[in-house]
């Protein structure tokens, strides 16, 4: 796996992401704010969500995970996971979430490969198309609510977008 992070240009191909992102989001009606917010209470452990939906709306609903914006994979990033290749363009993790996008060059090619990857793991609970002329994938399991959203470029930028919650942590 390579995952590349630019040096030069950086902060604007980042606002860039978040922007791209954020409309996607938006559009496909999975729009999350991605702004920690340092005066809110951190978030405490409750049980475990029953779908991919309750997950969602606990790590992004409005008493949800403060998130911030990072350099790079997270630390605690879970590593049975796969992430897609390319450059990592935004990274932002809070308490049991992590939202990464990458730039590629083929992006419908590298959400195939992660999507066959995730496909043994995780089950599959629904996939649908966006706007854009991308497309999503949502995985539920156990442990974790994963996010893969493709657009294949050139606007946005090719890019493969991936969201993990850990359910079990959140609110």
């Amino acid at each position: 796996m390579r995952i590349r992070i630019p040096e030069r240009g950086f902060a604007w191909r980042l606002r860039s992401a978040f922007l791209t992102a954020a409309l996607v989001a938006t559009l496909v009606g999975c729009a999350h704010v991605a702004t920690p917010s340092l005066t809110d209470e951190s978030p405490a452990p409750v049980a475990e969500a029953d779908t991919w939906e309750e997950a969602w709306d606990a790590a992004f609903g409005p008493r949800g995970v403060s998130v911030g914006t990072i350099r790079g994979v997270a630390d605690d990033f879970p590593l049975s996971l796969p992430m897609p290749d390319g450059t990592l363009v935004a990274s932002t993790v809070g308490l049991g979430v992590w939202d990464m996008t990458f730039e590629t060059e083929d992006a419908e090619n590298e959400a195939d490969e992660l999507v066959a990857a995730l496909d043994e793991q995780i089950d599959q609970v629904s996939q649908g198309s966006t706007p854009a002329g991308g497309e999503y994938w949502r995985y539920f399991d156990d442990t974790y609510a994963v996010q893969v959203q493709m657009e294949p470029g050139p606007t946005p930028p090719a890019m493969v977008a991936v969201v993990v919650i850990e359910h079990g942590l959140l609110r």
